[in-house]
Parts: structure tokens; sequence; C-alpha cells
């Protein structure tokens, strides 16, 4: 099986980390290094070419990994895939980020007749190359139609990453121009969890780091370089993410949990 990895083009970079093109012109290795993590979201195209020269042609979206079946590859099949960045899939699609994330998708469920005729692009191409075209095409049409939305958690998650104090909350409605209500909503819709849980998580993950390496003299300085309001706080934090507070952490390490 021959693999290559290639650049989305830069219309839809913003949401595309990557593209992986598997075609199977050759049986794939035995012991083959995995290609894929079980956290990427993807859009898989599978194409099928059978005897009678027609083809099966399946698009699907994977919120949380892709099922081994779809990554099979042999001499008489093509797989393209997109891997999304974090945050995006369900923005691009319109789609709630918690069901997004409980399986598999099949996109014509998505929308049917805009998923026919990718189907029939599809089956025009002559070569691969164009089938690629045929997808970059198609996600680029929607990108352009889900902007709006897109920019709105872009700007949300990018500010909350980097500044996850509460008063954040308030900065962002300000900035997008949005009630609080619409915001919110909008944002649990396509991040799936509230803009609080994922400040929360954004302080814990600074605060983590920081135990982790070593940077630091006391927890106390730890908890007040993140905001939390004391030691206390922080430590009932560290326990809720990771099932131990910082003092079992330093003593034991990760190795502890299975």
């Amino acid at each position: 099986m021959r693999h290559w990895y290639q650049r989305p083009p830069s219309e839809i970079s913003e949401c595309i980390r990557t593209v992986l093109v598997m075609e199977g012109s050759e049986p794939p290795a035995v012991d083959a290094v995995p290609l894929v993590t079980n956290v990427s979201q993807s859009l898989v195209c599978r194409i099928h070419f059978k005897n009678d020269g027609s083809q099966s042609i399946s698009l699907s979206l994977h919120g949380k990994g892709i099922p081994e079946e779809q990554l099979n590859c042999d001499e008489h099949c093509e797989i393209i895939l997109y891997f999304f960045k974090p945050f995006t899939m369900a923005c691009v699609f319109g789609m709630d980020a918690k069901g997004l994330s409980k399986g598999t998708v099949d996109l014509g469920d998505w929308s049917p007749q805009r998923v026919n005729a990718v189907r029939m692009q599809l089956s025009i191409a002559s070569t691969i190359v164009e089938r690629v075209e045929v997808l970059n095409n198609f996600l680029i049409r929607i990108f352009e139609e889900r902007m709006k939305e897109f920019e709105i958690i872009r700007t949300a998650t990018d500010h909350l990453m980097c500044n996850p104090e509460k008063e954040s909350l308030a900065y962002i409605t300000k900035k997008l121009e949005m009630n609080e209500r619409t915001f919110l909503r909008t944002f649990k819709k396509y991040v799936g969890v509230t803009p609080g849980q994922y400040r929360r998580i954004c302080q814990f993950e600074d605060s983590f780091t920081q135990v982790k390496e070593g940077k630091f003299g006391k927890l106390t300085d730890v908890a007040y370089d993140n905001n939390y309001a004391d030691q206390s706080h922080f430590i009932r934090a560290f326990k809720e993410f990771t099932e131990m507070t910082p003092n079992d952490y330093l003593k034991k390490g990760l190795g502890s949990k299975e």
C-alpha cells in the first residue's frame, strides 16, 4: 500500500490539519506503523473499484478515532482522509459536538443531495489527484458557508486558552457583539462543553504543565500563577481532572495510574 501526506489548500487550512492519501497498489506491510491515532477527528472518503468497472464510494465523519475496517486498503481501494484541527469539525458541518464524538456519521445523512453530487464528481474523476481536488472544493464551499460560526468558536477558544480567567467570558461576548445566551448555546453546540467548563480545562492544563515540569517553588505559587482563588481550589481541580492530589502526583507520577 502506498500512502502520502499533503497540505490542505490554504482556503481550509484553518480547520484541516493534514490530508492523508492511501492507495492500494501493493499489499500493506504486516508490521506497518499506524497512520492515525485513536483521537483523530476526520472525514474519510473510501472508494472501492469493482471488477465490472463500477465504484462503491463512502463518505463518513469520525469524531473520535477511525474504525479499523475503514483503513483496510487493498489493490482495489483508495482512501482519502482529512484530519481536522481540534474543535473545528462540528462547526464546519454545523453538527452537535457531543453527538459527533460518539462515533461514525454517514455524510449522506448530513446532506443527501450534496453528498450524492460529490459522489458523482468522484466517480467521473479519472485520477486520485482529481478526486482529492473534488473533495478539496467540497470542503472549501462548506467552510465558506460556515465562516461566521467558525470565527466565533476560534475567537472564543483562542482567547480562553490564553486567558483562562473568569473575566474572559464577559470580554469575549463583548468582543463578538453577542448576547450571552446566544454565545453559550453556540459554544456548547460546537465545542461540546460550556465556555466555563472549557475555561476550567485550559486553566488546569496550564497548572498541570507547570507542576509536571517542576517550574514552581510551592504549590501555592502554582495556584496563584494560574488564577485559582487559593491552594485548596487548585488541589480540588487537580484531583477532579487526575483523580489524585498534586502531592500524590509529585510522589508517584502518572506511572502509578493504570
